[in-house]
């Protein structure tokens, strides 16, 4: 008799190679995340926390990464700029140099050579008050409480997809800002909309389950673009 997903731990004797997690081994995960209580947007759902933690597979992030850092904001991954920053600089290819006065933020992205003995700047993207202004985010609190940090999530998110988007292993992630969420100084979504009804379909789908294989079917399939 084929075991449970839920109640499947047979495979938990050994060392969790987090890079290579089982389908069974994110559930047990993200059960074991949503019933803590450390994580209040789960809301105690686990088909959340998977979704989380398979998103952040695809960056090359943990669970715990995943649960603090990244949110599904309209179908779409929404990842806080300091896992952007710590995949660009531990990405042993890229690093990043930053510029910034009171109403701008210039990131400037650098390769690592072939030879492996310097570093060279392959593009820079500035992001500024004005443009903020442009698009109605100035007068928002958290812009006028953070004002630096903000600049410097728009300006790294934009340079790291149009410089390095190999550095979060080519899948295309925003800043929650970017999506309508609201964020604090550290990047952590103080609010944001749900709505996305694809994945809320999703997320039902995965609590209905019945075994590893449907499971299989229905986490591949996931609405994110």
């Amino acid at each position: 008799t084929k075991a449970s997903p839920k109640n499947d731990v047979t495979k938990w004797d050994a060392p969790l190679d987090l890079a290579h997690l089982s389908v069974n081994q994110v559930r047990f995960i993200a059960e074991a995340m949503a019933n803590s209580g450390m994580f209040p947007d789960l809301q105690a759902d686990a088909s959340k926390a998977i979704v989380k933690i398979l998103a952040g597979q695809e960056i090359g992030v943990t669970p715990f990464q995943a649960m603090t850092g990244i949110n599904i904001i309209q179908n779409k991954a929404a990842v806080g700029s300091g896992i952007i920053a710590a995949k660009v600089k531990g990405s042993q290819k890229y690093d990043y140099r930053v510029k910034s006065d009171a109403n701008s933020c210039t990131v400037t992205i650098r390769e690592k050579s072939l030879d492996g003995k310097a570093w060279e700047e392959i593009g820079s993207f500035t992001y500024t008050m004005e443009m903020a202004q442009k698009q109605g985010l100035a007068g928002k609190d958290n812009w006028k409480k953070f004002t630096p940090n903000m600049l410097f999530a728009r300006a790294l998110t934009t340079a790291q997809r149009m410089f390095a988007p190999d550095a979060l292993g080519g899948s295309v992630v925003y800043d929650p800002d970017e999506l309508g969420a609201v964020t604090d100084g550290q990047g952590a979504i103080i609010e944001h909309q749900e709505g996305d009804t694809e994945l809320a379909e999703a997320y039902k789908k995965i609590d209905e389950a019945k075994d590893e294989d449907e499971l299989t079917d229905i986490v591949t399939s996931l609405p994110l673009s």
